[in-house]
């Protein structure tokens, strides 16, 4: 190439620079927000008298609160021999209903990770582990635990060789 065309090998290589840049703050956004996330989700939940009517679940994982007196739980159930991710909302301390979140996104089983609460309304984080590649996914949910609109796709990567495959790390706090 000639001397005075030299210009366009730095342009590109700028170029490709920023688009490393801007991938690499991507992710370290997408790991700051799960992260932030996650901490305020280990706080350990606060002791609830379920009432004389509700038996107190050994297998909650979280107690999501809505707003007054309406909340939802999010459990595992052992009906069959695979236990299922529930969700029971409760109204004033009075289970309202149960619901078993299905564990697919556009036909593919994957992991449900978490649910979680941001602004009123419910959202469940799904990963889907193929190879290296690891896709997490967001849905969000309606008032009664039904799908809401088509799920998102939070972040696609590839887990380099070496490294651990777990898609999410929370820290659970016991009191003591």
């Amino acid at each position: 190439m000639p001397r005075h065309f030299s210009f366009l090998k730095k342009k590109k290589k700028k170029k490709k620079k920023k688009k490393k840049k801007k991938k690499a703050l991507q992710f370290i956004r997408l790991i700051f927000f799960l992260f932030t996330g996650c901490s305020l989700w280990a706080q350990v939940p606060p002791q609830i008298d379920w009432g004389p009517e509700n038996v107190g679940r050994i297998n909650t994982l979280a107690v999501l609160p809505k707003e007054n007196g309406v909340f939802y739980t999010f459990h595992y159930g052992n009906a069959s021999l695979m236990p299922s991710a529930k969700i029971s909302r409760f109204e004033n301390g009075k289970e309202i209903f149960s619901k078993r979140i299905e564990p697919r996104i556009d036909q593919k089983m994957v992991t449900l990770e978490d649910m979680f609460l941001f602004s009123n309304r419910l959202f469940g984080l799904f990963s889907d582990k193929i190879g290296a590649s690891v896709t997490l996914y967001m849905q969000e949910y309606d008032e009664d635990v039904d799908p809401l609109g088509p799920p998102l796709v939070v972040a696609s990567y590839v887990v380099p060789k070496g490294w651990s495959r777990n898609v999410l790390v929370t820290t659970k706090i016991s009191p003591g």
